[in-house]
C-alpha cells in the first residue's frame, strides 16, 4: 500500500476482495466525484472482460475469448494480492458538465482524496 493510501479504505478494499456482494461508496478524486459499488480486483477483471465481449456483435469467437482473457486476469491474482487499485461497478462520474453513467470504475487507490460510504445522487432539476 502506497504511504498517501487511506489506510480505512485499503482495509475495506481487502473486505471486499473475497466477497460476493458490494459496498456502496462514494470516491473524491481530482475534483470529481465517482459514485458506485465497490468491488474486489477478480470481480472487476470477471466484469471488465464481459464489458468488453459484448463489444463483439459479430464475432462470437473474440468475445468469449476477451470474456476468458480478463477472466483469468483476476483468477491468477496471488493469495493476499492487495491491489493498488479502486474499482466500482454499476458507477457514475458527476463534475461539473454533468453525470456520465459508467459499467466499470478503476482508479489508483493513491490518487484518491476523500470517500464516504453510500451513493451519490442528484436531485432532479439541480
Amino acid at each position: 500500500m502506497s504511504e498517501t493510501a487511506d489506510p480505512v479504505l485499503s482495509v475495506l478494499l481487502q473486505a471486499v476482495a473475497s466477497a460476493e456482494a458490494g459496498l456502496t461508496m462514494t470516491l473524491f478524486v481530482n475534483g470529481a466525484i465517482v459514485s458506485g459499488i465497490l468491488i474486489g480486483e477478480q470481480a472487476y477483471f470477471a466484469r471488465l472482460g464481459a464489458d468488453l465481449a459484448e463489444t463483439f456483435t459479430d464475432d462470437p469467437t473474440g468475445s468469449e475469448a476477451t470474456r476468458e482473457r480478463f477472466g483469468m486476469l483476476g483468477a491468477n491474482l496471488p493469495a493476499g494480492h492487495v491491489s493498488a487499485y479502486v474499482h466500482l461497478r454499476d458507477a457514475a462520474i458527476f463534475t461539473a458538465g454533468g453525470v456520465q453513467p459508467i459499467k466499470t470504475w478503476r482508479g489508483r487507490l493513491d490518487q484518491i482524496d476523500g470517500w464516504c460510504l453510500g451513493r451519490f445522487t442528484v436531485s432532479p432539476g439541480e
